[in-house]
């Protein structure tokens, strides 16, 4: 069976997910740590989601904080896109520029449009 990969090599699962470049463990959320179930987040989603899931810009967060992320704390969205983009940076050699192409936006910067 041939495993599909992306630009990059990376291997992906049949969901389209490349190993996380983010620094985490299966069993606890990387935002209060709790254990227990969790949810794949892609960091970049809506229209980025599938870049995310290719590049491997996700994280495990509980149901809780996956909820409070997208519809109550929109600091932990922002706090997470920046930490994401220096993994990316790091993880692929992109300076900014080169990371603004793949995700349209400097997260390092608060007031970069």
């Amino acid at each position: 069976m041939h495993m599909k990969t992306n630009e990059y090599g990376k291997p992906l699962d049949r969901n389209g997910y490349a190993e996380s470049i983010f620094p985490l463990a299966e069993d606890y959320c990387v935002l209060c740590t709790r254990r227990g179930t969790m949810v794949r987040h892609e960091v970049y989603h809506g229209p980025l989601r599938d870049k995310s899931k290719r590049l491997g810009c996700w994280v495990h967060l509980c149901p809780e904080c996956h909820y409070k992320l997208h519809n109550v704390e929109s600091w932990m969205d922002k706090a997470l896109k920046r930490e994401m983009q220096k993994e990316a940076m790091w993880y692929y050699k992109w300076d900014v520029r080169r990371f603004r192409s793949e995700f349209g936006k400097n997260y390092l910067e608060e007031l970069d449009e």
